[in-house]
């Protein structure tokens, strides 16, 4: 008789249970806090310790979040328009494509936050810390930045038109490919110390009194910046472009084509634009009277060395000839008749014309 054994295998499982906080939105403020997707528009949050709350797809419209903590906070996708942020801390928090329109951030802390893709349009950000913040392709327009904190922050395909950069430190930060052009664009005094501007639209930027040292403008525009006061050596300007005393100039070659002349002398001069083009070349032709230097070969306009320089381009200028001819008329006093160049002439065969031969070098 055989007997069965049944062994019976216990398995045991370890199983770890994750606290996950979920969506409540009448819990009170508190750290980690789930307030996702909640309506907490015109809610009293001042001084509130939100830190690591999720607040993403929130309507914060109006609240007040003065001096609160929201480090490491996910607000990715809230309303944040017209809300009060001064001197809140934002630290590490996430605010990708969150809506921030007129949004009070005056002394706030945003270093290392993400912001890619914010609508921080016409917000107000006078001395916020902004340093090591992710800027990507942000709406900054209209926003007033003045004395911010931007070091080593990464503003790369941010549009940042009309705002106010005034006073604020930007060394280190990455700006390429940046658009901030507008006639009221303003970065007047900001410290642009090792700033990556490759790329960058500067068009009607204000850049007076700002430090460059280092910073890489490769490629940027600079149509229509106001300049003076700047300081710093720059690790490159776009081609063309100087530090002069000061001032970004834009700087032309012009070379010398003496038309059949001989080597003009300087071949070639560097002028700069919207100034005066200053000494010309020199330039000579055997027999022929010289003209002046013009923009054709035949014709053309006259370029002389208070001409304004209004090019956009190197240029290239002609020197223009008329061949010189020489009419004389030699006075002879003589009785009854007189002998001139191997011919006798007499008062009534007194008109003569001679036909020189052209010196070496000179037209036929």
């Amino acid at each position: 008789m055989k007997k069965s054994f049944f062994t019976t295998i216990i398995f045991l499982l370890s199983v770890t249970f994750v606290s996950v906080h979920a969506q409540n939105c009448s819990a009170p403020a508190a750290p980690s806090v789930n307030w996702s997707g909640c309506n907490k528009s015109g809610v009293n949050l001042y001084l509130a310790n939100l830190a690591g709350a999720n607040l993403s797809g929130a309507n914060l419209y109006q609240t007040n979040l003065i001096d609160a903590n929201l480090s490491d906070a996910n607000l990715s996708g809230a309303s944040v328009v017209q809300t009060y942020l001064q001197g809140a801390s934002l630290t590490g928090a996430n605010l990708t494509g969150a809506i921030m329109g007129v949004a009070n951030l005056d002394n706030a802390d945003l270093s290392n936050a993400n912001l890619t893709g914010t609508d921080l349009l016409n917000a107000s950000l006078p001395g916020a810390n902004l340093s090591g913040a992710n800027l990507s392709s942000t709406q900054l327009s209209g926003t007033n930045m003045s004395g911010a904190i931007l070091t080593g922050a990464t503003l790369t395909g941010a549009q940042v038109t009309s705002s106010n950069l005034a006073g604020a430190n930007l060394a280190g930060a990455n700006l390429s490919v940046l658009g901030i052009y507008d006639v009221y664009s303003s970065l007047y005094n900001s410290d642009l110390t090792g700033v990556n501007l490759s790329g960058a639209d500067l068009t009607n930027v204000d850049l007076r009194n700002i430090n460059i040292s280092g910073a890489d403008l490769t490629g940027a525009i600079l149509t229509g910046v106001g300049s003076g006061g700047i300081t710093g050596t720059p690790y490159a300007l776009p081609t063309g472009w100087q530090l002069v005393n000061g001032y970004l100039v834009r700087m032309f070659t012009v070379t010398f084509d003496a038309n059949g002349g001989t080597t003009p002398s300087p071949e070639t001069i560097s002028v700069i634009a919207n100034a005066t083009y200053g000494a010309l070349a020199s330039a000579s032709r055997p027999c022929h009277t010289f003209n002046g230097w013009f923009t054709e070969r035949i014709g053309g306009t006259e370029i002389t060395s208070t001409s304004t320089v209004g090019i956009t381009s190197n240029q290239t200028l002609y020197a223009q000839w008329t061949a010189a001819t020489s009419n004389s008329t030699e006075p002879i006093v003589a009785c009854g008749s007189y002998e001139w160049h191997g011919n006798t002439y007499t008062s009534s065969n007194n008109t003569a014309t001679w036909t020189g031969t052209n010196a070496a070098g000179c037209d036929s």
